[in-house]
């Protein structure tokens, strides 16, 4: 009997022959997009891969690229005409199909190259330094008292009045009234946040039992959790949360044994706090219980827009050159102060909001085009197939290190590695805004870890 070996060229075949049947038959491109997505997803499920960077992705690439294109597809025809809707949806396929093969191609080769066995740390164990630990807790101090203050007026004048307001992002349309302390204060706390729970369980789990490590751990984070929510921008709590999770999980993965209906109530865990923040944001804080003008709106399970300002940057370059890689410069030097170099080249949701969206908008906002407005901008197609095997690469790195990871190992690699795996979710998104949170996580853990070169090691019991 003639059997078939579904390899991931074959694999990736079959998905590509699936999406032409279907989108001939005029079924909605980016539900066919969607269910190559839940296959992926599925398989890694199958083989009890519930922390992958590439799970992860696709559930990001569903929820934050795709849903609000699929639920809300009338009216961005209307706005934009079938064409604009099918070309954005077939650019979105090109890339998952791309990252999908790639991830795999890139996987099999990394793990050819660093064999699962290789990869043991048999530093000497070392304990937490008093420098180190007085470093984390001034930063958890600075991180309460900065953003406690702005959770507190968010509360009492509402998100968009703090924002217009506010010394960060107000003052200037292109932000150069912002000086480089609030920049380097705004960032820390930021950055802070993501990595305080993760930092604080590490260090309590060298002295402390399991569970007693995670009471004092929650209880020590209830507070970043609670603030972070209160500002409103649900991307802070979801990578600090989900960054905390994949530290325990990637510790203690040889006796965790994820079932999938527990995988799916944290799913939907995050889905009812990612609607209850838009509805608080809607409504505000005193009008938190009324739900009498609620409305359950699919195009929103996301949440994010983004996905729906692809269409605009199709329609865009539809009639316009591409840049050329100056999307790309700004990017790239996204993270140096304008106050340093103030040519510095506009990025790019910043400009193209100004430029098409809203032609002469003057406030401080600017938007998110996906992960693909950049690349697309500067060589549409190409940069796209580019990007996406550029992201494929990160993934599968990320992947083929979780494997890696054994008994002992610096706390610098396993924060790095936990908080890359919640970033996937989130890089679906935005690249600018990733690659920036990326630098300053590692600058971060950088110093600490030059401070303290602490090896973790999972406790016996």
């Amino acid at each position: 009997m003639l059997k078939i070996k579904f390899t991931y060229p074959i694999t990736v075949l079959i998905y590509i022959t699936f999406f032409l049947i279907g989108t001939t038959l005029g079924y909605n491109p980016y539900g066919l997009t969607i269910l190559i997505s839940f296959f992926e997803i599925l398989k890694q499920i199958r083989n009890n891969s519930f922390f992958t960077a590439l799970l992860f992705w696709n559930l990001g690439f569903v929820f934050l690229s795709c849903s609000v294109n699929l639920f809300d597809k009338v009216d961005i025809v209307e706005k934009f005409g079938i064409g604009v809707y099918e070309k954005t949806a077939n650019i979105f396929f090109l890339s998952s199909i791309t990252i999908i093969f790639f991830y795999h191609y890139f996987l099999k080769k990394q793990k050819q190259k660093y064999p699962v066995e290789v990869e043991v740390d048999n530093s000497p164990f070392t304990s937490i330094k008093t420098f180190t630990l007085l470093l984390i807790i001034a930063v958890y101090l600075i991180f309460i008292i900065y953003n406690g203050q702005r959770a507190f007026q968010i509360m009492t004048m509402g998100r968009g009045t703090f924002v217009v307001n506010s010394s960060f992002g107000g003052q200037g349309e292109q932000g150069t009234g912002r000086s480089i302390i609030i920049t380097l204060l705004y960032y820390l706390t930021e950055i802070s946040g993501y990595l305080l729970p993760s930092l604080m369980f590490l260090i309590l789990l060298q002295k402390l039992r399991i569970l007693y490590a995670l009471a004092v751990t929650f209880i020590l984070s209830v507070p970043i959790w609670m603030t972070q929510f209160f500002l409103g921008t649900r991307h802070h709590i979801l990578l600090s949360g989900l960054s905390f999770i994949a530290c325990f999980v990637l510790l203690y993965h040889k006796r965790i044994r994820i079932k999938v209906r527990t995988f799916v109530i944290i799913l939907s865990a995050g889905l009812f706090f990612s609607f209850a923040m838009l509805h608080i944001r809607k409504v505000g804080y005193a009008n938190i219980f009324d739900f009498s003008n609620f409305k359950f709106e699919p195009e929103k399970i996301g949440g994010d827009p983004s996905g729906r300002y692809m269409n605009y940057v199709v329609e865009y370059f539809d009639t316009k050159d591409y840049r050329k890689g100056v999307s790309t410069t700004g990017l790239v030097f996204v993270w140096m102060p304008r106050s340093i170099w103030n040519n510095k080249p506009q990025g790019f949701t910043h400009w193209f909001l100004r430029e098409h969206v809203i032609p002469g908008y003057k406030g401080y906002n600017s938007i998110s085009t996906s992960y693909l407005g950049v690349p697309y901008s500067d060589f549409g197609k190409t940069g796209v197939v580019f990007a996406s095997i550029l992201i494929a690469f990160f993934l599968a790195k990320i992947d083929c290190y979780t494997l890696r990871l054994k008994s002992a190992f610096t706390f610098k690699k396993l924060i790095i590695v936990a908080f890359s795996l919640a970033l996937s979710f989130y890089m679906p998104r935005a690249l600018t805004a990733v690659y920036l949170k990326m630098i300053l996580v590692f600058a971060f853990i950088s110093v600490l870890s030059f401070s303290n070169r602490l090896v973790i090691r999972i406790p016996d019991e």
